[in-house]
């Protein structure tokens, strides 16, 4: 089971949305 693919799409998605900041309500005016 490639769990470490599943890892990195995880942590790379996380990281798009850090980035993306839309979830935070501390980025948004």
């Amino acid at each position: 089971m490639p769990h470490r693919r599943i890892a990195s799409a995880l942590l790379a998605a996380t990281l798009l949305l850090a980035a993306c900041g839309d979830d935070d309500d501390t980025s948004s005016p």
